[in-house]
């Protein structure tokens, strides 16, 4: 972490992150803390049982401080200095929609988690969308993320809204730095990504090269 401390604002942003997950730790550790208060005042059974839950939410949360610390470390790897440098002085500047924003070298998001991904290892784009079926029949909920599909053949979620525009959004930034990066779902290019990956490299290298 202290390598990323070169890169001022990419620093602030993972401290705001870190922050924003310890002040909510602390929150549901002093609702927890508050259990045995209403205890001793003899508030009502709910509000105690209901309090006293606040303590696995605020585990969860301490969790998540260092899970997200190792990812941020991970994905600064995938960078280098040169990379780093202008990723930190093009965010400041750069537009964003929904915590994503997208630069000539990476795209980011900076909501309630940090995500960095180099835009050079981008190969395929495309908009997942999870629904929750009561009995599996009656839709209940719904939730969105944009998938990364990357060179190193691994796919990366991000939670995106199901009604919002951060899918166009990234789209359109991307498309301005590459052009060989698919979009979109099809069962041909989960074929492709799945069981035929060197042709999806290949396709992709010549899509940038002819445009280049």
């Amino acid at each position: 972490m202290n390598h990323l401390k070169e890169y001022p604002n990419l620093y602030r942003l993972y401290v705001r992150i870190r922050n924003k997950w310890l002040i909510m730790a602390l929150l549901f550790f002093l609702a927890f803390a508050f259990s045995f208060v209403s205890i001793l005042w003899d508030l009502p059974e709910a509000v105690s049982v209901l309090t006293m839950a606040m303590v696995i939410p605020g585990v969860i949360a301490l969790i998540v401080i260092p899970v997200t610390r190792a990812k941020v470390i991970k994905s600064a790897k995938r960078f280098t200095p040169q990379e780093l440098a202008r990723v930190d002085n093009d965010f400041p500047m750069a537009a964003k929609e929904e915590g994503y924003c997208v630069t000539r070298d990476a795209l980011l998001h900076c909501g309630g988690y940090f995500f960095l991904y180099p835009v050079r290892d981008i190969i395929w784009v495309y908009r997942n969308v999870m629904t929750v079926r009561y009995l599996g029949i009656i839709p209940v909920s719904k939730s969105s993320s944009v998938m990364i599909g990357g060179r190193d053949h691994k796919r990366y979620g991000c939670k995106i809204k199901n009604r919002g525009r951060a899918m166009e959004f990234i789209e359109t930034g991307l498309k301005q730095y590459r052009n060989g990066i698919f979009f979109g779902y099809s069962n041909e290019l989960e074929k492709m990504f799945s069981k035929d990956f060197d042709r999806m490299l290949a396709i992709s290298r010549e899509y940038d090269m002819r445009n280049a």
